[in-house]
């Protein structure tokens, strides 16, 4: 018997995929509803609620890059320069 969580069927595949991208179509909701707002609160907005300048700019630049990426652009390793995990890193941290 196998363990984990290993798709074996038709249906175990269609299922799998239906809940990944019915999650990806929410998430990708909600980045976009991100974006808008931040763009929305522009620079003023955002210091406004407590950002420095230079943190205003970087989050409309980076809530930008996300909202822009594709999720191919997840695939590429994290230490490829130019890698959209770099170019959010101050959105997600260090890897």
């Amino acid at each position: 018997m196998a363990i984990g969580n290993s798709a074996a069927n038709q249906f175990q595949l269609n299922t799998q995929a239906g809940q990944l991208a019915t999650g990806l179509r929410d998430i990708c909701a909600r980045i976009l509803a991100l974006e808008a707002y931040a763009a929305g609160q522009g620079l003023t907005g955002l210091q406004a609620a407590g950002f420095s300048p230079e943190d205003a700019a970087a989050f409309l630049a980076e809530t930008g890059e996300l909202a822009a990426a594709k999720v191919r652009d997840f695939a590429v390793p994290v230490t490829q320069p130019g890698s959209i995990h770099s170019r959010i890193s101050g959105l997600t941290g260090p890897s």
